[in-house]
């Protein structure tokens, strides 16, 4: 139902032209169909209300029947007078019913919408939460929320200090850092003012301009740790590029960061941004960041005169984010702990906000004259690729000429019409909007016109421009080389992996040579020598050896031989001499693909194989390793049970479609159930290795004119610019830190690669 109307008296008189007590007799006349109701041939609404407007009730319509004009009317009408009398005994409601209670005790009361929108945000029903919100409560649930009881304080210059002496030793205080605008721009925001915030103290802001000496010394000292109050926050990483850009010093682990722990509650929600979360476990309506930036003006002067402002939204609003963020901490804190999971807080996501906040204060050297040259070069590639798709069509002899402008290139809706309309190809998978035209299925038809070719080649090269070269380039600037400063997500994918943003590192090509061409520009800053990267070998397999247990793979893993032949040949069943470059293939696909809940139709169409082949490739996969089949589907019957799947660390996945009746995204959140604790637990390994690498890299000794720099974590890698004196040592201190961050039964294994850029890196 898309729109819902109130029938009132009103609603009924207008719609009808008959009051709404007249309306039972007005269906036995007309009929109902969906009740079965058959009414009189030839009488509609118009004719039934008109009918009931002049003779006023059925007894009044059959008494003159003789009076009604036509013939057919009042033929129909007498012909079925038992069925209209029937049927409007059906139409009216029986009112002659004893209650036992007064009709107003079953009136509905006015609902509470707090528990409601609370219920529908646990279950992510936030369209349905909207449309109720309008049609029950007028949208003013999210108004009717409470504010804060604090009554927040002005302070000038001195005040904060002061204010930070009155709070006791060991009491935790929480901490709202403010950028200029709101805009935290890395490497260096401009610091705005901060707020504060603690247990039976009214909350305090101010802005960066009306600190003195006493308040700088007091902040550097709550920020470090010196001055005994545990410290909590939100998003932590913040704190950290303030404090670096107010000359505050270094920030200590945080107690609390209650963006950490409502992501590790619910990690599938889109946002935590501060206000949402007050609003969904306080009940309590908080002003936006760029709300509280916007009032401006004369709250500000007030914190540094005594005259009374005229407007005191922001230093308001400040506090007052601060002592939501109080709040929040306990409420949150508690739920943690009776999941069990604080933890995996405590060690692993709060110890990486530093790590996290350096590697977006170094950044990474960009070579720009690289990237102008790659721009060029993929101009020239799409203009051959257009040339290429005009040529094609050129040759054909059948009228193209609506297609010679080659906006089918760009546009699904033309691609369709041209390749299954006018050119007749074979057809691909069935959309919603017709035929599909992604890269996969065109791959499929490749043979069928040499337009084909263009067409991917085409949005192989123009997606690599613009979503990769331009960007960079842009973030760059000009010419030279000049460090990017990418943001790390920590609070992003479900699977508790990191993301990156401006740009996106991860999602550079790996293994194509265009994407080897892009990290061609990523080079070493300047007074370093190379960049070193040090990363996993088959981390997830041998994740899913250790949980699995299976006796066969970790036989083919404790082998030393190359554990893609070493499981082929136990399939194959032939030595591992024997095995030959297709069979591996085959079980390497089939490993990785288990790994990540492939079904026999994926791996089909990964490895270009019928499916049967598949399904026969599997099972014997199986067979030779049962112990990974139990634990796999295992693992997806007992989240079934629980609603969640489980890293090592106790990461949680939340999978309510488990239980669906839908097929298709029950199967969906079956194979998520299959990967989440295998790349969970992969992304735990690589968080607690960051950790113990930037400790070990800050504890050691290094001889070159600079220290080697930690300065990206991409996939299952680190990537680090180092000096040639302590390249050696720095290689030694990644492998060996990060192979022995875990224990598993499949000893984790670490490679290495160094050059004169990110491409360039050559594996020992």
């Amino acid at each position: 139902i898309s729109d819902t109307v109130v029938m009132d008296t009103a609603a009924v008189q207008d719609k009808y032209g008959i009051p709404p007590t007249s309306y039972p007799m007005l269906a036995a006349l007309r009929g109902d169909p969906s009740d079965n109701i058959p009414g009189v041939p030839g009488v509609g609404d118009k004719t039934a209300a008109k009918l009931l407007v002049e003779h006023g009730d059925l007894d009044g319509i059959y008494a003159n029947l003789d009076a009604i004009r036509g013939k057919k009317v009042p033929a129909m009408l007498a012909e079925h007078r038992d069925a209209v009398i029937a049927s409007h005994k059906v139409t009216t409601v029986n009112r002659a019913l004893p209650l036992p209670r007064p009709v107003e005790d079953f009136r509905r009361p006015p609902m509470d919408p707090e528990p409601i929108r609370r219920l529908f945000a646990t279950l992510e029903f936030r369209s349905l939460w909207d449309r109720l919100n309008e049609l029950v409560f007028d949208d003013q649930a999210e108004a009717a929320a409470g504010g804060f009881d604090a009554e927040p304080d002005r302070v000038a210059a001195g005040g904060l200090a002061a204010w930070l002496d009155k709070v006791p030793v060991d009491q935790p205080v929480a901490v709202v850092p403010f950028a200029a605008d709101n805009r935290w721009a890395l490497p260096t925001p401009t610091p705005a003012a901060v707020g504060l915030a603690a247990a039976g103290a009214n909350p305090v802001s101010a802005p960066v301009s009306a600190w003195d000496e006493a308040d700088r010394t007091a902040l550097t000292a709550l920020l470090d740790g010196t001055g005994g109050h545990p410290l909590w926050v939100h998003d932590g990483k913040r704190l950290h590029h303030f404090a670096r850009a107010a000359g505050l010093g270094a920030v200590t682990a945080p107690t609390i960061d209650t963006e950490l722990r409502a992501y590790i509650l619910r990690p599938s929600e889109r946002s935590y941004d501060l206000e949402k979360l007050a609003l969904d476990h306080l009940n309590k309506a908080l002003a936006t960041e760029e709300e509280v930036a916007a009032d401006e003006g004369p709250a500000q002067l007030g914190l540094l005169v005594e005259e009374e402002p005229a407007d005191d939204g922001e230093w308001r609003g400040r506090a007052l984010r601060a002592q939501a963020l109080f709040e929040l901490a306990e409420v949150l804190d508690e739920e943690v702990t009776q999941r069990g999971q604080a933890d995996l807080i405590r060690s692993i996501e709060v110890p990486l906000i530093a790590g996290l906040a350096a590697l977006e204060a170094v950044g990474i050297t960009v070579d720009a004259d690289v990237l102008a040259e790659l721009g060029g070069d993929m101009d020239n590639r799409v203009a051959a690729a257009e040339e290429d798709a005009r040529h094609a069509l050129a040759i054909d002899e059948r009228d193209l000429e609506d297609f010679t402008d080659l906006g089918f290139l760009s546009s699904p809706k033309q691609l369709q019409s041209l390749l299954f309309d006018h050119l007749g190809l074979k057809k691909t998978k069935k959309i919603k909007t017709g035929w599909s035209t992604d890269a996969a299925e065109l791959r499929k038809i490749t043979e069928e016109h040499p337009v084909i070719p263009a067409i991917l080649a085409y949005r192989e090269f123009s997606k690599l421009k613009g979503t990769y070269i331009d960007p960079l380039i842009e973030l760059v600037g000009g010419g030279g080389r000049r460090r990017v400063h990418a943001e790390f997500n920590q609070t992003v994918a479900v699977t508790g992996r990191l993301s990156s943003q401006n740009p996106n590192l991860q999602n550079i090509p790996i293994r194509t040579e265009l994407g080897r061409q892009i990290r061609r520009a990523f080079v070493p800053g300047e007074g370093y020598d190379s960049l070193l990267v040090a990363d996993y070998s088959q981390i997830e397999l041998r994740v899913m050896a250790h949980l699995s247990a299976d006796e066969g793979l970790l036989e083919a893993f404790g082998s030393g031989e190359d554990i893609h032949a070493a499981t082929a040949a136990k399939v194959f069943g032939v030595g591992i001499d024997e095995v030959d470059n297709t069979q591996r293939s085959k079980i390497k696909g089939m490993t990785y693909g288990l790994a990540y809940g492939l079904s026999a139709y994926g791996l089909a169409q990964q490895l270009a194989i019928g499916r049967d082949e598949a399904q026969e490739l599997m099972d014997a996969y199986f067979e030779r390793f049962p112990g990974v089949r139990s634990y796999l589907y295992g693992g997806v019957e007992e989240a079934r049970r629980s609603g969640y799947t489980e890293t090592l660390t106790g990461r949680r996945r939340y999978l309510p479609d488990l239980m669906s009746d839908n097929r298709q995204r029950r199967q969906m959140a079956e194979r998520m159930a299959l990967n989440a604790p295998i790349q969970g637990t992969a992304a735990d390994i690589m968080k607690i290795a960051m950790i113990r690498v930037r400790e070990a890299m800050a504890e050691a000794t290094w001889v070159g004119a600079q220290p080697p720099q930690l300065l990206l974590q991409v996939h299952d890698e680190l990537v680090c610019e180092t000096t040639d004196a302590d390249h050696d040592q720095l290689r030694d201190l990644l492998v060996d830190t990060m192979a022995g961050v875990i224990e598993l039964a499949v000893p984790l294994e670490v490679d290495w690669a160094s050059g004169p850029s990110w491409a360039e890196a050559e594996k020992h």
